[in-house]
């Protein structure tokens, strides 16, 4: 509560502009968005979860945290819960989308992940899931980082007709610029 008292001291002092960049944000740079009463402006997050910021085994990880989290009765799991749903349903209702706003419940994702698969009783299926998960991560890291030449630039699958990428490493073809000095600019 005290985090929640110091960050909404600077959003209501700044409530006016932010609404005004926001509101005028797809204006500036002709951006089409979903509709804010839509399907597609509801899932929009959880899909760029999936596509652009965990990857889909990541994501299921995070579903069956969510589920084993709450089998667990922790007394503890409102706030996380609020972390994410807040912030979701804020987001979902702008009509400027972008994967940068949904970042910082990423963090709250990743706790419920591991307090779900660390309330698995069987050791060995516990540390089974971890290893692979960590192999997995570090692995996925470094394709997006740096590109593997042996693996396709994407994997994806076709879930009730939306795309759904498996693996991806296309963030490989910007690493050579990644590099370089940054941008000396307001």
């Amino acid at each position: 509560s005290i985090a929640v008292i110091i960050a909404a001291s600077w959003y209501w002092s700044n409530l006016a502009s932010l609404v005004r960049i926001l509101l005028r944000i797809p204006q500036d740079y002709n951006e089409s968005h979903p509709d804010v009463m839509s399907f597609d402006s509801l899932f929009y997050y959880l899909s760029a979860m999936v596509n652009l910021q965990v990857s889909l085994l990541l994501f299921l990880a995070f579903i069956g945290g969510i589920w084993l989290y709450l089998r667990t009765k922790a007394r503890d799991c409102t706030f996380l819960f609020l972390w994410i749903v807040i912030p979701y349903m804020v987001f979902t209702l702008i009509s400027y989308k972008s994967v940068r706003h949904t970042m910082p419940y990423l963090p709250a994702a990743a706790v419920i992940s591991a307090a779900g698969i660390c309330s698995i009783q069987a050791r060995a299926i516990r540390r089974g899931i971890i290893a692979l998960l960590a192999i997995f991560s570090v692995f996925q890291s470094y394709c997006y980082s740096f590109g593997a030449g042996f693996m396709p630039e994407t994997v994806s699958l076709s879930i009730f007709r939306r795309p759904v990428t498996v693996f991806n490493q296309k963030g490989s073809e910007n690493a050579i610029e990644q590099h370089r000095a940054p941008l000396r600019q307001d």
